[in-house]
């Protein structure tokens, strides 16, 4: 039998240590992996769960999950069969941390002066490691080519971004806490395994027994047995955020939505359904349901050519179940109750009563429906994912027929909360809202303007107290609200008709405008670069030593994705927005701040100012904030 090695803590010590005593040089990660995925989302919890981790007990180890190995004798190396996704994210940020000062890392980045991570059969992300060991890297973007896995770019940014938000001796801290005490438990596969065969085996099995599944055994196990079953429907049917509730419950469509309609007079009917005893779900069976996870549940309706609609969620069943956990428990001290999925557990067993496991699952279905009713979904079209919300309305009082739609009323609504979505995080607004709802009903036109209060108090903490210039005039340090927020205000008061500036010549723009998505974007995009290839832009008489600077000066930034930012790179404003039109005409604005930015035809400084003041004009309207200085009378903020 193979000897498998002890668990290998996450330190450069220990790593190095694998390297020498195995003779092996490099981590691989084989052709058959997928490219590197992970974005701001997953990035952002696990810095922010480690500095959390640091901040509380900066002298405990601090796991992160497993990490699954194969010597390759032939390489000398080991392939990372499992774990590549958070080792490379490990990787981007040690790279971060060293570019910045931070000592310790290169044990951990560097084999023999190359990236101790490499890529099978993918040359060119090699090539981007390797030029980050040496590369100050403010501006990946500029150090890589066309061929590039462009979200690695979009990494750094979400590491640099986040730790912008730390001072020096916070950075430090964190450094030091992942090269001590951030650890991988390493599993190391025999040389006797099949690799493919394992491969395909950990692809096919699905999704494993999840923190949920144990959580529905529990609370199913202190439920009368007769009704066992109807609660365990009703879990399994709110479960799946990636459809509408009704698909995932007995019956046909059109009877579960007019019972959906009626919360409170009917919504017990669905938990008698089926009431008849059934043994409590065992761990096995369990896992067999984690096993299914994911795949087509195939259920029998009243029309066979039903096709399962599916649409994205804005937060994942365990974040779902503890934003309900809060307000399950109306009254009492939450207030260090995480709603972050991996807290699921510890949530339930430091603030639930197990007692009250029949009340909860029926405060979680209605919580539910409320959810589908009144908040938006990603919903796929031909051109792209969209935001919308549909409620159930019966289309014809003389039919017995009710569908999902969207109403003409909610589109503030839906844009609202698609802004407040891609800026912050649902801890911010969701649980209010949701709150807002249960406690005063569902009359939508006052859901948006409790959300509306929602938001100017998030701007006003991100504010704290500072005048909005010192906030927003930070380069590709500011934060990424102030553009979402903005672009929101800019689409509302352009669809009203209270918005009076000029906007960039394309086609149909009133259509675009109107139809304006809002995106993950994270790319901070310069109209005039600050390397330009070209001339120095036209000026106007300012004060002395503010020209260089005046480029990371809000009126001249706007957020773009990471593939449009690289593409723009360092061209001309009169090329860039050349390239906006012809990219709007084909696929949509992507920025509404840049559309009304490149209103103006001539990009120079005087242009800057005015679009610069325009769009203050916007904010502290919108947000009821005073009048402030010219824009140039401080000069501009540095990074």
């Amino acid at each position: 039998m193979t000897m498998i090695p002890e668990p290998i803590p996450f330190t450069p010590i220990e790593l190095n240590a694998i390297r020498s005593s195995h003779q092996v040089r490099t981590f691989n990660i084989p052709i058959y992996q997928r490219l590197y995925s992970w974005g701001h989302k997953e990035i952002n919890r696990l810095l922010k769960d480690v500095l959390d981790a640091a901040n509380k007990d900066p002298g405990r180890d601090y796991y992160i999950g497993n990490i699954t190995l194969h010597h390759n004798k032939i390489s000398q190396c080991f392939d990372i069969i499992d774990g590549q996704q958070r080792l490379t994210t490990l990787w981007l940020i040690g790279s971060v941390m060293r570019s910045i000062g931070c000592q310790g890392w290169d044990l951990f980045l560097l084999a023999d002066g190359s990236p101790m991570l490499g890529f099978a059969a993918r040359r060119e992300d090699e090539r981007f490691l390797r030029s980050l060991i040496g590369a100050n890297i403010d501006e990946p973007a500029e150090i890589v080519d066309e061929d590039i896995n462009l979200i690695m770019v979009d990494a750094i940014r979400s590491i640099k971004e986040f730790l912008r938000e730390l001072s020096a001796s916070e950075t430090e801290r964190l450094s030091g806490f992942f090269l001590r005490q951030v650890n991988m438990v390493a599993i190391f596969l025999p040389d006797s395994v099949d690799l493919n065969k394992y491969f395909e085996d950990m692809n096919n099995r699905g999704l494993q027994l999840e923190s949920h599944h144990i959580l529905k055994a529990t609370l199913l196990s202190h439920i009368d047995p007769e009704l066992q079953e109807g609660y365990g429907k009703i879990w399994d049917a709110v479960a799946q955020l990636d459809q509408y509730v009704e698909y995932g419950l007995d019956g046909g469509l059109s009877f579960n939505r007019a019972k959906l309609l009626n919360i409170d007079v009917r919504i017990m009917s669905f938990f008698n359904a089926g009431g008849n005893g059934s043994d409590l779900p065992t761990l096995e069976t369990l896992i067999g349901e984690g096993v299914k996870a994911g795949r087509q549940r195939q259920k029998e309706e009243q029309d066979p050519d039903m096709i399962r609609e599916k649409v994205g969620s804005i937060v994942n069943f365990p974040e779902f179940l503890l934003h309900c956990l809060k307000l399950f428990l109306k009254g009492s001290d939450t207030s260090g109750l995480s709603v972050e999925d991996k807290k699921l557990l510890t949530g339930f067993e430091t603030y639930f009563n197990i007692s009250d496991a029949d009340r909860f699952i029926r405060h979680l279905f209605r919580c539910r429906i409320l959810y589908d009713e009144h908040f938006i979904k990603s919903i796929n079209t031909e051109q792209g994912y969209c935001w919308e919300i549909r409620g159930i309305r019966q289309m014809d009082p003389s039919k017995d027929e009710y569908v999902r739609t969207c109403a003409g009323k909610d589109a503030l609504l839906v844009q609202l909360q698609a802004m407040l979505n891609v800026s912050t995080a649902p801890s911010l607004w969701f649980t209010k809202a949701l709150a807002h709802l249960i406690q005063e009903g569902d009359d939508q036109i006052r859901l948006l303007e409790v959300l509306g209060t929602i938001d100017r108090s998030i701007a006003m903490n991100f504010l704290r107290g500072k005048r909005l210039s010192s906030v927003l005039n930070n380069g590709t340090g500011t934060n990424r609200y102030w553009f979402y927020n903005l672009d929101y205000i800019l689409w509302k008061e352009w669809t009203t008709g209270s918005l009076k500036l000029p906007v960039v010549r394309i086609e149909d723009h009133r259509e675009k405008i109107r139809n304006f998505q809002f995106r993950d974007n994270r790319s901070v995009e310069h109209i005039y670069p600050r390397n330009p290839a070209f001339d120095t832009w036209s000026t106007v008489p300012i004060p002395e030593g503010v020209d260089e600077k005046i480029k990371d000066r809000f009126g001249n930034l706007a957020l773009i994705s990471v593939n449009s930012n690289s593409g723009y790179n360092n061209q001309s404003p009169d090329q860039k927005r050349w390239d906006f039109i012809h990219r709007t005409n084909k696929s949509g604005i992507e920025s509404l701040k840049l559309a009304f930015a490149y209103g103006h035809e001539d990009w120079s400084v005087a242009a800057m100012i005015q679009h610069e003041q325009d769009m203050m004009s916007v904010l502290r309207r919108y947000h009821n904030l005073p009048e402030e200085e010219p824009i140039l009378s401080e000069g501009p903020v540095t990074q």
